[in-house]
């Protein structure tokens, strides 16, 4: 990969907070408790992909686990506690596509981060 290659991971983990946060902003107005902490999880992963952004190896590795670590962690939670809701809704699609897209971001990131380090 070369300098450039970083946008994508960025895209991807900025579109996966993103999703999150309509996600969890979507629970909230439904009255879902969760909701909250998915909206906290949605700023933790923008910020990571914004991280990522400044392109230094540290913190593109770092940002980079975060980001699948907050991927993973809601894949678990919408398959096995936020299933029993809706499963065709905008909250339960976007937030599961949100984890899926962290999970993938993330990836390329710390495969970015390893390359250049």
């Amino acid at each position: 990969m070369n300098m450039t290659d970083i946008k994508i991971p960025f895209a991807i983990s900025f579109l996966s907070g993103f999703l999150f946060l309509i996600s969890g902003a979507a629970y909230s107005i439904s009255g879902v408790s969760t909701g909250y902490v998915l909206v906290l999880i949605g700023i933790i992963v923008v910020v990571s992909a914004v991280r990522m952004k400044n392109g230094i190896a540290k913190d593109v590795k770092d940002a980079s686990l975060a980001v699948i670590f907050f991927g993973i962690l809601n894949i678990i939670s919408f398959v096995f506690i936020l299933s029993g809701t809706s499963v065709i809704s905008i909250p339960f699609l976007s937030g599961f596509l949100g984890s899926i897209l962290g999970i993938i971001g993330g990836y390329l990131a710390f495969v970015y981060s390893k390359e250049r380090s």
